[in-house]
């Protein structure tokens, strides 16, 4: 029983850092870039040769393809965990039904 409450103990911090991690990509990485992509797409094309350009609002789609949808599926999965480990009985609860 200790046993397998230490594994699920150790999947649900895996997960909870997954998401976190997620999380910040999505914040800090992906949604960057795509407003950055979305606004130059609409200034003009001219300027300074130096200057690199961002990528595509498609680049950064095939890039992070589901990047958004991974991240909000694990987060609900996370709070299915979260829920079982809440309620944990050493004696009846596992992780799958």
């Amino acid at each position: 029983a200790q046993m397998r409450k230490r594994v699920a103990t150790e999947i649900f911090t895996t997960e909870e850092s997954y998401c976190t991690s997620m999380d910040t990509m999505c914040e800090k990485v992906v949604r960057p870039l795509l407003e950055l992509a979305r606004s130059s797409s609409s200034s003009s094309s001219g300027g300074d040769s130096k200057t690199q350009k961002p990528l595509t609002e498609e680049e950064v789609t095939a890039i992070f393809r589901n990047a958004f949808e991974l991240r909000d599926d694990h987060a609900a999965f996370c709070a299915r965990l979260k829920e079982r480990m809440d309620a944990w009985s050493d004696e009846t609860t596992t992780l799958g039904d």
